[in-house]
């Protein structure tokens, strides 16, 4: 910004005016890089808004294509973005973000899967019908908007800007729902609506003003929505195997907090007797925070009532369970089976030739991806639900949001052992990772007072790992691209 001072003439003091700063010629790189940016920061929210939407077209495509394709496309434009700023900035815009290394190991393991597989087929690059998300090209695209946002969030207010970009998609997405829940799938749908209300209590919790029209705006919507949909033959079962979930993940989580913030239990149980006054004092946002961590610690027992209402009302609905669990039992007993010993089948997997649309996803990782996917998903799984936890119990400012991606991403996780969570729940649990990443990033900056340098530190290559870790990368990616562009050719060949 730069003062400047207009003087009329009657008047004896000028005026002056805060402007940016402008010159009569500007350089063209800055001009060039001012719109680019500007670009940039309109598309991402759009971007997010648009994210869940795309899977309501109705344009005789699967639901699971629809949104691949406007990932691809979505991911294209930022990645021009990106590279335009890369040219004309330099190597200083590059950073390696929290949890990317991670991700890395996990694409790299997987592309593995997929390259060396027996069974080589333009699927393993493009998924199937309605199941996408072990695509290989699902996770290029996933990993590059990985590292592009990134860059993105770089504050707490682009990070609410993110947040409510997503929320505002999610409302959005629930009115069409209700327009139309024929159109939808009911499994996809209720697993979506689940994941993301927990992840929006928990934002709400962890909100600076607890928005009461925006949460009850938000409860009138989604019961709307489930009424709609309960009248489809498949929502019974489907509400069945979430609760199941539930039940397990609010034990883990009641167990994980017993041990790890036993503090904050004893504080909520010691202001329980004050409820009351904090009703009468109009303290409404207090009394909810105190009110949720309360319904939390008894959440099992609750979950486990509606369960037993559940099958007393329709007693059939617990005979799916048997049914998962000969599914779980007889992928491992026949994928050894059909490896028939051989070392390749079992390292790598069948590809997309394996793929059973009735298993759970965890079988289907198994099965397309073979031993190295199954320690690809395994192990990013765990790093980052101990990553989240870690927050929590290292009690950092916003430990509520960071408990709500913990629960969330434990319940996706849970969720794969018994059925597929669909690409949008897929996608939307790479978006919470994003936020993760962000967290991670802030608390390293505030509680470590000599803050070590990332390996990539803005191209500058600043020891021997930094080296290494850029020539890693730059394998990774061109092991990508070959990938990627040898199965496009083998598809266009073959379609």
């Amino acid at each position: 910004m730069k003062k400047y001072k207009i003087q009329f003439n009657g008047f004896k003091k000028p005026f002056e005016i805060n402007l940016p700063i402008l010159s009569l010629k500007p350089r063209k790189t800055n001009l060039i890089l001012n719109i680019i940016d500007y670009l940039f920061l309109s598309l991402v929210p759009l971007f997010l808004v648009l994210l869940p939407l795309v899977t309501l077209l109705n344009n005789g495509v699967s639901l699971e294509l629809n949104l691949l394709n406007y990932l691809i496309l979505s991911t294209s434009i930022f990645l021009i973005i990106f590279i335009t700023r890369l040219v004309l900035l330099g190597f200083k815009v590059l950073m390696d973000p929290p949890t990317f290394v991670n991700l890395l190991f996990f694409a790299l393991l997987t592309t593995t899967a997929s390259v060396v597989v027996t069974s080589p087929s333009p699927l393993n690059t493009f998924g199937s019908g309605n199941f996408r998300a072990l695509a290989g090209l699902t996770i290029m695209v996933l990993l590059t908007s990985f590292y592009i946002l990134n860059s993105y969030l770089n504050s707490a207010y682009r990070l609410r800007k993110f947040i409510k970009s997503l929320i505002l998609g999610f409302f959005i997405y629930l009115i069409g729902v209700i327009i139309n829940p024929s159109f939808v799938s009911v499994g996809f749908t209720l697993m979506f609506i689940t994941i993301f209300s927990i992840f929006y209590i928990f934002w709400s919790l962890n909100s600076n003003k607890l928005k009461l029209l925006k949460l009850s705006l938000y409860v009138v919507l989604v019961s709307i929505a489930l009424i709609r949909l309960s009248t489809l033959s498949t929502f019974i079962t489907e509400i069945y195997v979430i609760l199941f979930t539930l039940l397990f993940v609010s034990v883990i989580t009641v167990i994980l907090l017993i041990i790890f913030r036993r503090d904050l239990l004893k504080i909520s149980l010691l202001k329980f007797k004050n409820t009351l006054n904090l009703f009468k004092d109009k303290k409404y946002r207090t009394l909810f925070r105190n009110l949720f961590i309360q319904l939390l610690i008894v959440s099992p027992i609750i979950i486990l009532l509606l369960l037993i209402l559940l099958t007393i009302q329709k007693q059939g609905t617990f005979l799916v369970f048997n049914i998962i669990v000969e599914r779980l039992v007889n992928t491992f007993k026949g994928f050894f089976e059909v490896a028939n010993g051989n070392f390749l089948n079992i390292l790598s997997g069948f590809g997309f030739s394996g793929f059973r649309a009735s298993y759970p996803l965890i079988s289907n990782i198994f099965y397309i991806q073979g031993i190295l996917g199954l320690i690809a998903y395994i192990s990013l799984g765990v790093y980052l639900l101990f990553k989240s936890i870690s927050l929590v119990k290292n009690n950092i400012k916003d430990y509520r949001l960071a408990l709500g991606i913990f629960i969330s991403l434990l319940f996706v996780t849970i969720y794969s052992l018994i059925s597929y969570v669909g690409l949008l729940t897929i996608v939307f649990s790479w978006m919470l990772i994003l936020i993760l990443s962000y967290l991670l990033r802030t608390k390293d900056l505030l509680e470590v007072k000599n803050v070590v340098k990332p390996l990539v530190v803005r191209g500058k290559l600043n020891n021997i790992y930094g080296v290494i870790l850029k020539l890693i990368v730059l394998v990774i990616l061109i092991g990508l691209i070959v990938f990627g562009s040898v199965s496009f050719i083998n598809a266009i060949k073959l379609y």
